[in-house]
């Protein structure tokens, strides 16, 4: 983790545009979701007072 960055590890429940939901009930703007697909587990790096966010790591679904 870097500077002010927090970071979160969840299941994506729902995929819209550039957007995630994760089941803890987090909602991020990723830009590029392509990678994962509802049911993955995905590491989130992103700064507590914005919803921008970057996927550091997948754990794919199987």
């Amino acid at each position: 983790m870097r500077g002010n960055y927090k970071e979160v590890c969840s299941v994506v429940i729902k995929k819209s545009g550039t957007s995630i939901n994760l089941e803890d009930g987090g909602y991020y703007r990723v830009g590029n979701t392509k990678g994962c697909k509802i049911g993955d587990e995905v590491k989130v790096e992103y700064l507590p007072f914005t919803r921008y966010a970057t996927i550091t790591n997948i754990f794919h679904s199987k």
